[in-house]
């Protein structure tokens, strides 16, 4: 036998030459901190504490996006279902009376004539009318995925802002020219400037009496058009919901970046 070998033999823990020994044969030792440093908790450091604030605010800024993002679409939906229904209304009023036709008085003798004007606009009608369908379902579906979840909700909102983002991007200006035409169409031809001129017209309005309303007709439209400012106003409210989303993207951008600190669950400084 070769001088100096020794033979297998087990190893005692209880020997002092333990840990020295196994540390060449894969046992792995106990850490032990450096002489000249202490560790500290990453919570407990500017840059944990600076992390933590950034959750709070990135939960904050979500709960204020959902509540808005829900409200402004129940609100879209509630308002442009009012609008086009008082211009389906209003529509179906002209289209069944406009042949109806009695003798009116006038200064030059009796006339027989419909209760519309002789060249009735209703264009500015059909652009209101238009613009609060295409609102109200893509209001309606994304409220729908709302009662299912907000992940849905938010998938739905995607796609529908995707295909409607004609008028979804540009919803408050889309709105706001609508409203704008829609009254600026107030000539007196329009469906709406007619009814509101006949009720002044005497002769007319009590030849068409349990005919046409022109007084509730006039009044309806003039709420309409209301409403349609008021719609207006919930897309300026959808539109800050973008702004919030922005702030949120830019803070969670942020956030990654001070995440890579948090890797570790300590960190060493000199004393």
């Amino acid at each position: 036998m070769p001088s100096g070998y020794q033979s297998p033999r087990a190893y005692n823990p209880s020997a002092n030459n333990f840990r020295q020994e196994t540390e060449y044969h894969g046992v792995p030792s106990q850490p032990f901190p450096s002489p000249g440093y202490e560790s500290l908790d990453y919570n407990k450091t500017d840059e944990g504490e600076n992390y933590d604030r950034m959750i709070a605010q990135d939960s904050s800024l979500k709960v204020r996006i959902r509540i808005l993002r829900l409200f402004a679409r129940f609100l879209s939906v509630l308002l442009s279902a009012y609008t086009a229904a008082t211009m389906i209304q209003t529509l179906h009023k002209f289209y069944s009376t406009r042949h109806t036709l009695r003798e009116v008085s006038t200064p030059t003798g009796p006339v027989t004539r419909g209760p519309w004007a002789l060249q009735t606009k209703t264009w500015p009608t059909y652009l209101l009318l238009v613009t609060s369908i295409i609102t109200f379902f893509g209001s309606l579906i994304v409220v729908a995925f709302y009662l299912k979840g907000f992940k849905a909700a938010n998938r739905a909102n995607e796609s529908v802002t995707y295909v409607t983002y004609v008028t979804f991007a540009t919803h408050a200006t889309v709105w706001i020219a609508t409203a704008a035409a829609y009254r600026a169409g107030k000539t007196g031809e329009d469906l709406w400037g007619w009814t509101c001129k006949g009720q002044n017209m005497v002769e007319l309005r009590e030849s068409f009496e349990g005919v046409l309303d022109f007084k509730k007709q006039c009044n309806v439209q003039g709420s309409s058009w209301a409403v349609s400012l008021a719609e207006a106003a919930a897309a300026v409210l959808t539109l800050l919901t973008l702004v919030l989303a922005y702030r949120r993207l830019a803070l969670q951008r942020r956030m990654g970046t001070a995440k890579e600190g948090r890797m570790s669950w300590m960190v060493w400084t000199k004393k």
